[in-house]
């Protein structure tokens, strides 16, 4: 064996144990992100709807933008389009 292929296949190994470290660390991770992205696109169509019907005129798309903001930031993600939304409106 060539000193190139040990130094690749070490690194082959170290980055196979960083992948299975870190994969168990971040499913929850990721978990909790997609359901985020689910439950936020479930309000901002009951938002949408609730605004639609009290005749607001303040309407958030859903999209992959609006999800993912909403994915990583959270209930601040959420307010965070709505003001904008409310920025645009005024």
């Amino acid at each position: 064996m060539s000193l190139e292929q040990a130094v690749i296949f070490i690194l082959v190994i170290c980055a196979i144990v960083l992948i299975i470290v870190f994969a168990k660390n971040k499913v929850e991770l990721l978990v909790n992100v997609i359901l985020r992205m689910i439950f936020g696109a479930i309000g901002i169509h009951i938002l949408n709807a609730f605004l639609l019907t009290s005749g607001v005129n303040i309407f958030v798309g859903i999209n992959i933008g609006t999800v993912g903001t909403i994915g990583a930031l959270g209930v601040p993600g959420f307010a965070l389009l709505y003001a904008i939304a409310l920025f645009q409106y005024i």
